[in-house]
């Protein structure tokens, strides 16, 4: 057995797939196997060798074999993560975070503290606002009259009714005026429409002298209006006009449109205005530069002839 084991050691283990028979014929005998070659301990050995085997994966346990824990809910916990979420949804919306910007509240779940861009207010600050305020308003009224003042900004046309007006002596309360057909013969050749004016003195009027003049938009003397026709001397005495014993009095102009086409041309526009100027003194008065405006009104466009009967516009309403 000894000599077996020395033969055995002194010759190499072959692998029967080197053999030159077919190792693999099936049909081969096992008569032609040399099974001295083989060596049966060596062969033991390795069957007998124990096998460790890894697990792959942790056996399922049963749940039934495992005590299942619950944990109790926390009320605040939950109130606190609400909380965080709503602090995270104001910094996203007020503040434009991104999302990114934000993950660093999910570690977090304490309520954040959102600081508001609104102020409070001191009471200084409550008290110089409206003074402020009130100072922008009181230099915009002060710019603006200046301008007034300075560079003869005007707000309306330069023939705008002032009526009423007080004066020295009198006091007018309306003026009405209007176009008609010519009224007198002092009338001027070829004229066709005339201005014409009721005047209506006030109850606080006293005695003196009113002189009226109409004037057109046509440049005169010195670049005033052109005085069209005769000026008429009007005194009165108590308020009440000499020459109809009144407080009222009609005038018609004696010069005027000598065609129609003129006159549809002044209805059309509204930039420039026949007027009456009425101008008052002492009584007896009849120097025409001792006379100082009082009030003055525009010849309104509207046509009153004896064809068409309509009360006169009044201009001081």
């Amino acid at each position: 057995m000894a000599d077996n084991a020395n033969n055995n050691d002194s010759k190499p283990l072959q692998d029967p797939s080197q053999n030159e028979s077919d190792f693999w014929e099936i049909n081969q005998s096992t008569a032609d196997t040399d099974l001295d070659s083989i060596d049966l301990e060596e062969i033991q050995d390795e069957l007998n060798k124990e096998i460790n085997i890894t697990p792959i994966a942790k056996p399922i346990t049963n749940l039934s074999d495992s005590e299942l824990e619950i944990k109790a809910i926390d009320e605040q916990d939950v109130i606190s993560t609400l909380d965080s979420e709503q602090a995270r949804a104001e910094l996203a919306s007020e503040h434009g975070l991104t999302d990114e910007e934000l993950d660093t509240f999910r570690e977090d779940p304490a309520p954040v503290a959102v600081v508001s861009d609104k102020k409070k207010s001191t009471p200084l600050e409550k008290i110089m606002v409206p003074l402020c305020f009130l100072g922008l308003i009181g230099f915009a009224v002060f710019f603006i009259s200046y301008l007034n003042d300075k560079f003869d900004v005007k707000q309306d046309h330069d023939w705008a009714s002032n009526i009423p007006a007080k004066g020295k002596y009198v006091s007018i309360d309306r003026v009405d005026t209007w176009w008609t057909v010519p009224q007198s013969n002092n009338t001027k050749f070829g004229v066709k429409l005339v201005p014409a004016v009721t005047i209506t003195l006030g109850s606080d009027s006293k005695s003196g002298t009113l002189r009226a003049v109409f004037y057109s938009y046509e440049e005169g003397i010195n670049g005033e209006p052109r005085a069209k026709g005769d000026p008429f001397p009007l005194p009165f005495v108590d308020g009440k006009f000499v020459a109809t014993g009144k407080n009222q009095v009609t005038l018609y102009g004696t010069d005027g449109y000598k065609d129609l086409s003129s006159f549809e041309y002044y209805r059309t526009q509204n930039e420039d205005r026949w007027t009456i100027s009425i101008r008052e003194a002492a009584s007896g008065e009849t120097n025409a530069n001792k006379f100082n405006e009082v009030g003055h009104a525009p010849i309104e466009p509207i046509r009153i002839g004896t064809e068409k009967k309509a009360e006169p516009k009044t201009v001081s309403e």
